[in-house]
């Protein structure tokens, strides 16, 4: 889980937005609007439910090893998502909810063989008025001007331990500015420990744990044909999987879903995870060849 650093560089969020998005901070978009603090996501009058945010991982491996990874990149195995996957899960993500912004993410998204392609698919969806790409950066030197005329916002992921050469950063800035991007460079420098190594039992820090985390607002995700509001719950392993998630073939999907997403007992992958509460560690590369658990 990175952790931002304050740099003068860094561009501003778009401040046409609603929804405030820094690591580790967030405001729920009509959070104080409708009188109740805890009743967080409703139907909207297309009987959708509201989300600030939903994601796919279209590549669930990464071209970097970041220790504290928030989805276990380093150890995944190499996988891409088909179009024929993602065109499913934008159609199915358009009929029950309607997010704020659409993410488009890793592991590392660029080194998709048919990114340009996929990304015409998703904004020709309209499963969202924006898509947003998240990346490390190391790639974007590379991309073709499919990629930058079907996104919207762009973040880059600057981590200290690998940083992206400062002639990319710039060539980047003078294509954000002429493709009409919103461009959000984070530097950072320190992730949070996330994983436990032994499931702890006491429940009363799992209840905390989970209600200090705003990962489950921001990292809605569809894998392997589960909706879960939490990315790391989706990676580990399928006893976790099944438990935490909310199968996509579910007659009453939309239903539990609501009733999910509202609810504040926590998940039962929190016994293995500190949410953001763990401890601040250096931004470092793990370093084995190969993918390995």
């Amino acid at each position: 889980m990175g952790v931002l650093t304050q740099d003068p560089q860094q561009a501003d969020i778009c401040r046409q937005e609603l929804l405030v998005e820094v690591e580790a901070l967030f405001v729920k978009k009509g959070e104080n609007e409708n009188g109740n603090q805890n009743l967080k996501y409703v139907l909207d009058s297309e009987q959708r439910i509201s989300t600030e945010s939903f994601e796919i991982h279209i590549a669930e491996h990464c071209n970097l090893k970041c220790r504290d990874c928030c989805n276990l990149s380093p150890f995944n195995p190499k996988k891409f998502m088909s179009l024929e996957e993602v065109q499913e899960v934008c159609d199915f993500v358009k009929m029950h909810f309607k997010p704020d912004i659409f993410k488009i993410v890793g592991g590392e998204p660029t080194l998709h063989p048919q990114l340009d392609k996929l990304l015409r698919l998703v904004k020709k969806s309209n499963v969202s008025q924006i898509v947003r790409v998240v990346t490390n950066g190391l790639l974007l030197h590379k991309m073709k001007p499919g990629f930058w005329e079907n996104i919207d916002q762009l973040t880059i992921s600057n981590y200290s331990s690998v940083p992206v050469k400062q002639k990319i950063l710039d060539d980047v800035k003078i294509k954000a500015k002429e493709y009409g991007i919103v461009l959000n460079i984070k530097y950072v420098t320190q992730f949070n420990e996330i994983f436990l190594d032994e499931p702890t039992r006491d429940k009363d820090r799992i209840q905390t744990i989970y209600d200090d985390c705003w990962m489950r607002h921001r990292c809605l995700i569809i894998r392997e044909g589960y909706f879960h509001k939490c990315t790391r719950a989706s990676y580990m392993g399928s006893s976790y999987s099944a438990q935490d998630g909310i199968a996509l073939l579910d007659p009453e999907f939309k239903t539990k879903a609501l009733d999910y997403l509202n609810r504040e007992i926590p998940l039962n992958s929190c016994e293995k995870c500190l949410g953001v509460s763990g401890n601040l560690r250096p931004n470092v590369q793990l370093k084995f060849k190969k993918n390995k658990l």
